[in-house]
């Protein structure tokens, strides 16, 4: 190891790694020999890595001849191996890192060192890039410096922290966080915020204002501008997202911050895309490969030839909402969206964004008060649909597959007019979540449609097809038969929801034409991973069997038959058990609870953001869910199945469902089946469970 005696008044130790650096070597020397600062204060550490093509022997020649404190080192190949060689060997209490092909201001490290009056507080440089003909060019780095003078917090200067030069950082901190070695480029940005983040770091700017500046030379081949492979702008940095990730997760203070360097990466693949977009799958292929639970999706622009048309979309809480969206996780593909604002109707649900991030390629939300049941509204959102699919195919190009998904019946309007303008050309397949034209009761929804250019067309688009309009003006059944007419694909989500809808068309050739195209497909489940992604409730109290129920109550569905149950446990059996409600509270539910005896067995919370949702499912004894009552109202089947089921089921836990005999929910695989009405089974189900069940 070449090096000259080092005095122990070395304070600072300069590391540069070397490759292919023969042609940069004197005018790196020769910004060192020029340096104010007393040269028995500092060391230079010149690192080789790869092939050497003759650069050690003519630095120990330069060096020798320079007077400096030097060392000369090998490493295996690479900029971080190197780096942390010299670190390693670096016998100052300050580091500074440096690259070969780059020059310094003679004051740079006499102002850093000045500035060095804690061990917590970095030194900052000034920058200027300088290109391969000498010339000045503007950096967005000095820039950002220049805006802050003095001490400053680490978000003031995150481009700072995307380099490894500028900075004089404790040796003792450098040891602590070497460069990761497993990443071929960006371990500067894999590094930095993550250890201002561990050491609670801070930055003081006053060098640069005071002239220390790093000049650095922007050439084509240096690691940084590597040409537009995809090794490099995509490969690379899904290695930097995955470091950056693992830190995220730690929940330091600068997540957010190590967050912003994540879109930062993400835009890089955003561009190859740009560049290349023949290859967006195989793009989208190399992204999913790496499970990465925060891959800003939004920021690639994805292009999408599909489409889902749900009025009711995300953000929006709602199950409808929640259900589109799952369609669109589970099928491991992109779509476009366009939806309606629900605003003056709906909620919204923050952790919907994160599920939208895997799937949505682009999202228009329309503009326009929500209507449920007004023609005017559905005209309106045809209209305004259309003229966002026409915006969204500039650059996403035909779309060539539509869902659209229904409960509010705009949906499928809007899935017919496209279908009927493009015809074969578009797959459309139609969801029903729940029977359209009758409500629970079995009576027929108000609303009704008027005569229209965009009706008119609709009624051409069924004539063309062999099926006759329907010979009522009621807006549901013509939502209906728009489905059932011109639909490719027409989608049930459970096989009595289709019986009940079927006996109700009375053409035999539209009845003929839905069963040709249907198909009965359960509402989905997300994978495992989504239900540890949210917050989840306030800790239980232990030695108690705890019971969950998530959802909304209705006229035909409540908590009647439990609290009942719970009224008729014994008062010792009774303390042992809390059945906590997750819902939109009532003055009826409050009623109801205040009557039972066993009321401090119940806690009534605010319903919870869907993630939070799905985290909090695993973590009770017993998940409860209940039909909605039909016998009294005449159905012959039950069409409804609750849509928490599907979430219920993903969770782990044990479910115990209160069921219609018969009904879809009576034949789930669930734990514990009670039949709705029959308080006793009830009772005897939570004797049962209540002394083996507690955790």
């Amino acid at each position: 190891m070449p090096e000259t005696d080092s005095p122990s008044q070395v304070v600072v130790s300069v590391v540069v790694p070397c490759f292919r650096s023969i042609d940069f070597l004197p005018a790196c020397i020769a910004t060192f020999t020029a340096q104010t600062l007393d040269p028995d204060l500092f060391e230079t550490i010149f690192v080789f890595n790869g092939t050497d093509d003759g650069g050690m022997a003519l630095a120990e020649e330069l060096l020798s001849a320079s007077g400096l404190h030097h060392q000369i080192l090998k490493s295996s190949v690479g900029a971080s191996p190197a780096r942390n060689r010299g670190s390693q060997q670096a016998r100052g209490s300050w580091i500074v890192f440096h690259d070969v092909d780059d020059t310094l201001s003679p004051q740079y490290l006499e102002a850093l060192l000045a500035s060095a009056t804690s061990r917590t507080i970095v030194p900052v440089a000034g920058i200027v890039d300088i290109d391969e003909f000498g010339n000045e060019k503007p950096s967005e780095i000095h820039e950002q410096i220049q805006e802050h003078r003095g001490v400053v917090d680490a978000r003031d200067l995150r481009r700072v922290l995307t380099l490894a030069t500028l900075k004089l950082i404790p040796a003792e901190v450098v040891h602590r966080h070497p460069f990761n070695e497993q990443l071929d480029s960006g371990e500067d940005v894999a590094l930095f915020a993550d250890m201002a983040d561990a050491e609670g770091l801070s930055f003081d700017t006053t060098p640069a204002h005071e002239g220390a500046m790093y000049r650095r030379l922007v050439r084509a081949g240096s690691v940084g501008r590597q040409g537009m492979t995809f090794d490099f702008k995509v490969r690379q940095r899904l290695d930097v997202i995955e470091v950056l990730e693992q830190q995220i997760e730690r929940g330091g203070p600068l997540k957010d911050l190590i967050a912003s360097f994540v879109i930062s990466q993400a835009s890089f693949i955003s561009r190859y895309l740009d560049a290349h977009p023949e290859q967006q799958e195989t793009v989208v292929a190399a992204i999913k490969e790496r499970d990465l639970h925060n891959f800003p999706w939004y920021v690639l622009r994805l292009r999408s030839q599909r489409l889902i048309v749900s009025y009711n979309f995300a953000p929006f809480s709602d199950p409808s909402s929640v259900v589109a969206l799952k369609r669109a996780v589970v099928s491991g593909k992109k779509w476009n969206v366009i939806s309606a604002d629900m605003s003056s109707v709906r909620s919204t649900d923050r952790t919907l964004a994160r599920l939208a991030r895997d799937a949505v390629a682009e999202h228009t939300m329309v503009d326009g008060p929500a209507v449920w049941s007004q023609w005017s509204g559905m005209e309106d959102f045809m209209e305004r649909g259309w003229t966002a699919l026409e915006e969204l195919e500039v650059v996403h190009g035909r779309q060539r597959e539509v869902h659209s998904r229904a409960m509010w019946p705009a949906s499928h309007y809007l899935g017919a007019l496209i279908k009927a303008r493009r015809g074969a050309e578009v797959h459309w397949a139609a969801e029903f979540s729940d029977p359209l034209s009758t409500d629970v009761k079995g009576n027929f929804r108000p609303g009704v449609v008027t005569p229209s250019p965009l009706l008119a067309e609709l009624e051409d688009a069924l004539r063309a097809v062999g099926v006759e309009p329907p010979g009522t003006d009621s807006l549901f059944v013509w939502a209906e038969t728009v489905a059932y007419g011109l639909a490719d694909q027409i989608m049930f989500t459970n096989p009595h929801q289709m019986t009940a809808m079927l006996e109700r068309v009375t053409d035999r050739t539209l009845r003929e034409r839905i069963l040709d195209r249907a198909v009965v497909s359960p509402q989905p489940t997300l994978p495992e991973a989504w239900y540890d992604l949210g917050r989840g409730p306030t800790t239980l109290t232990p030695g108690v069997f705890h019971i969950g129920y998530f959802g909304s109550f209705y006229p035909t569905r409540g908590m009647g038959d439990v609290f009942k149950a719970l009224a008729e446990l014994p008062a010792e059996k009774a303390a042992r058990i809390k059945l906590h409600l997750f819902t939109a509270s009532t003055p009826q539910l409050a009623e109801e609870i205040a009557r039972n005896p066993r009321r401090s067995s119940i806690i009534v919370y605010n319903s919870l953001p869907y993630l939070d949702f799905l985290r909090a499912t695993r973590e009770f004894d017993l998940l409860f869910l209940n039909d909605a009552e039909t016998r009294s109202v005449g159905k012959r089947v039950n069409p409804y199945l609750p849509s928490k089921l599907s979430d219920y089921l993903g969770s782990g836990s044990p479910i115990w469902a209160m069921a219609e005999p018969g009904s879809m929910l009576s034949r789930s695989p669930v734990h514990h089946i009670t039949r709705l009405g029959d308080v006793p089974a009830a009772v005897a189900l939570l004797n049962q469970l209540v002394p083996g069940g507690i955790r």
